[in-house]
């Protein structure tokens, strides 16, 4: 085969895709379109390191044989309906536009030898060595732990689920599936919740561009379960979105400050003041009571599916309603009122508020999960599962 070499060695170099013509696609794959380019491929390539034009030179690679795997693949692809639509549909692209052999070595001076004799100075593509990891940091996690890893990769019953960016769709949706259907002994993936691509300044997010939010600095200045919820926030989930930090600060404040907090807050000092934080008598569920938790149950619904199909953008959305119809319901009752007057019509109120307040402390935990385990300590409550979730909204 050939290679394109700049700098006196292999490299990735960059150039001008030839499928959607993007400029600045990589000599391995274009980030732009998907494709997984072969380096001679590209139209008006330059060096990375020098910036000259690469030649070409004559070497061998090993390939592996793709075509070989294209029904297999294909039939296994079709029958994955639960992806995300974007997801499938771009694998099963590329698989059903003809696979071609592909190359799985390279000439550089660093990486895995190819463990042959007549290999020396060959090691592996770095996108074929890789998801080897999967399987052997968890023979080592084994090994330390005395388990044995084959329970998890060579049985029907576990789940692989890969979280990626688009750009590595077609390694894990593509590759590694043929990879581990040509040997033949392991689980293939169960779901690819692939996002799209999050965004800064309209173009994406790079370190290698510069074009990046670095997180030793982002975290001097913002607690990190607000970067984490300012994420979840904008999860390009179905389609590229873009993080703005004004619109990161204004949710900070708009939802976990004023909605979550100021619920947490006010509803506290109400415990304390009026009932030395014993919890009070739950009393007789009035109409407004009935009305909040029948709302509230019909969104725990709707979030425990949104969180079954990797939908976190939504399930967040979901429990920040949820935090806003409890406020509505405090704001109804205004219990800094009724308890001057009536401890038990008020220390309903309470009650619910702070059963509502222990349902969000697991809802929030996969988002917020410092501030919540703070939150759950004055609860004294332990690490939190769905089951609870369940068990405080059904909760007599």
């Amino acid at each position: 085969s050939a290679c394109l070499v700049g700098s006196e060695m292999c490299i990735r170099d960059r150039g001008i895709c030839p499928y959607c013509k993007a400029e600045g696609a990589r000599g391995d794959q274009c980030e732009n379109c998907g494709r997984w380019l072969e380096t001679f491929e590209l139209l008006e390539p330059k060096c990375k390191i020098c910036g000259s034009t690469p030649y070409l030179k004559d070497t061998f690679n090993y390939y592996f044989l793709l075509p070989k795997l294209k029904k297999d693949l294909e039939k296994w692809l079709e029958k994955k309906e639960s992806w995300k639509d974007f997801v499938r549909n771009f694998a099963l692209s590329w698989v059903r536009e003809g696979l071609k052999p592909r190359s799985i070595t390279r000439d550089l001076s660093w990486g895995v030898p190819v463990p042959l004799k007549e290999a020396k100075g060959k090691v592996l593509y770095v996108w074929f060595d890789a998801p080897i990891g999967y399987i052997s940091i968890t023979q080592e996690w084994a090994e330390k732990n005395k388990k044995n890893w084959e329970e998890w990769w060579k049985n029907n019953d576990t789940k692989l689920i890969h979280f990626l960016g688009k750009d590595n769709i077609v390694f894990h949706a593509v590759i590694w599936p043929a990879m581990l259907i040509a040997h033949g002994e392991f689980i293939l993936p169960s779901e690819i919740p692939a996002n799209q691509y999050l965004l800064m300044k309209g173009g994406k997010m790079s370190t290698s561009r510069g074009e990046a939010l670095w997180l030793d600095e982002f975290l001097k200045k913002y607690h990190p379960d607000y970067i984490r919820f300012g994420i979840s926030r904008v999860l390009p989930e179905t389609k590229d979105s873009e993080f703005i930090v004004e619109d990161f600060e204004r949710d900070c404040d708009t939802y976990l400050a004023n909605d979550i907090g100021n619920l947490v807050s006010r509803i506290f000092k109400l415990f304390e003041k009026y009932f030395n934080n014993r919890v009070p008598q739950k009393g007789k569920e009035g109409e407004m009571e009935n009305k909040m938790w029948s709302i509230i149950g019909e969104k725990i619904l709707r979030i425990e599916e949104y969180f079954e199909n990797f939908k976190f953008r939504q399930a967040l959305q979901e429990i920040i309603e949820i935090s806003q119809e409890v406020n509505r319901y405090i704001d109804f009752c205004k219990p800094w009122d009724v308890l001057k007057k009536d401890k038990v019509s008020g220390g309903r109120v309470i009650y619910n508020s702070l059963k509502a307040i222990k349902l969000l402390s697991s809802l929030l935990y996969p988002f917020l999960p410092l501030t919540m385990r703070v939150l759950r300590d004055s609860f004294n409550l332990k690490e939190p599962s769905w089951d609870e979730v369940k068990e405080i909204h059904l909760e007599e």
